[in-house]
């Protein structure tokens, strides 16, 4: 994880500098190199940390879809009458990032583990089903449709990675090591 450096050193100098700290990008800047590691198992342990810095991020995403949704309404006022349609499904995708955070929290821990292959599979078929189900619901539904794939789809792929970390995990709580090939 040669790429971790670097975001410490991002992560360090924002939080000195009193930008604060988003909580997500903590975790993923920072747990991936810390928490897991490719050459050796992952214990449940690593999974009791997540769920212990999981909250915040959950909070955070929680109170921005509170306030996208009660500032909806501000949008035509700000941007003129013809942004009045767009305020139904604002309100609608403000509540995305609450169901995408544990898709991007599995989704790391998965990555970070040594399981690029699945977890890129798992993505790719994702973003396939998103554009499948677009094609199908947008004719019928309009911007509900768009709205409803996308959650679809988020929610598919958190379903699909926890049943892959749930089903490699065995008796003793540990899913089999795999080392990650880098530059052979």
């Amino acid at each position: 994880m040669e790429h971790s450096g670097g975001c410490r050193l991002v992560f360090r100098r924002l939080s000195r500098g009193g930008y604060g700290e988003h909580p997500d990008r903590v975790f993923l800047c920072r747990g991936p190199s810390s928490l897991f590691s490719c050459r050796r198992r992952w214990v449940a342990g690593d999974t009791d940390i997540c769920l212990r810095v999981f909250p915040f991020p959950i909070i955070y995403a929680l109170g921005v879809g509170l306030a996208i949704c009660a500032l909806a309404p501000l949008l035509p006022v700000l941007l003129g009458n013809q942004f009045e349609p767009a305020v139904g499904p604002m309100r609608w995708l403000a509540w995305l990032p609450l169901l995408a955070t544990p898709r991007l929290f599995l989704q790391t821990a998965f990555l970070a583990s040594g399981r690029q292959g699945m977890g890129v599979a798992t993505l790719a078929f994702g973003a396939l089903l998103n554009i499948g189900l677009n094609l199908w619901m947008i004719p019928t539904w309009g911007w509900w449709g768009a709205v409803l794939a996308t959650y679809c789809s988020e929610f598919f792929m958190t379903l699909t990675f926890t049943a892959q970390i749930v089903l490699r995990l065995d008796g003793n709580g540990c899913a089999p090591a795999q080392k990650l090939q880098i530059g052979n």
